[in-house]
């Protein structure tokens, strides 16, 4: 069993390979952190699915990693492309979120690991159309930037601050969504 990842700049995440020579197989794969800030199981699923609305490579599997001792459900990418059929890769009775999915594509090698010539240019081939068909397309989640609440009403007095020299009402400074600290260098 040889593994390793390919780390390619910009990308959503390393591209992770896997050969088995007992198996005969190499194992490409992706893994992404699904979203923390939706509500919904379906939400989750539809950002990393969502994605990948206009394949058609069949080859490719989907696996949602769950939190816990939950199993991870898997699938045909393009079997779950569907909203209806979505609700299958969902454990039964679980209403929370994915912690990730991952993407994954697994090939039978075949005759072509007996030579070294056939399995360098397998791979080759199969690393780039990974790469062209999966990796390329799916991008991370990031959380949103915090929005600042509003205020009630906001004087004509208030209007007119000069935010360096007037100092800060700790009304409007708690509608923040952050941490102001200043600095005196006198």
């Amino acid at each position: 069993l040889l593994s390793g990842a390919i780390q390619v700049p910009d990308a959503a995440s390393n591209l992770e390979i896997e050969i088995d020579l007992n198996k005969r197989t190499l194992k490409l794969s992706s893994k992404i952190q699904a979203p923390k800030d939706v509500k919904q199981t379906r939400a989750a699923m539809n950002f990393v699915l969502g994605q990948f609305k206009n394949t058609d490579d069949s080859s490719l599997l989907v696996r949602f990693n769950w939190p816990g001792r939950i199993a991870a459900t898997q699938g045909v990418l393009v079997d779950y492309l569907e909203e209806e059929k979505r609700p299958q890769l969902v454990p039964e009775g679980f209403k929370g979120l994915p912690v990730s999915a991952e993407i994954i594509r697994i090939i039978d090698l075949g005759a072509g690991i007996k030579s070294n010539k056939k399995l360098n240019e397998l791979f080759g081939e199969e690393v780039i159309n990974f790469y062209r068909n999966s990796l390329q397309i799916i991008r991370n989640w990031q959380p949103k930037a915090p929005k600042v609440k509003k205020h009630s009403v906001v004087s004509n007095d208030e209007q007119n601050i000069d935010p360096i020299t007037t100092p800060i009402d700790s009304q409007v400074a708690k509608s923040w969504p952050f941490k102001l600290t200043i600095f005196n260098n006198n």
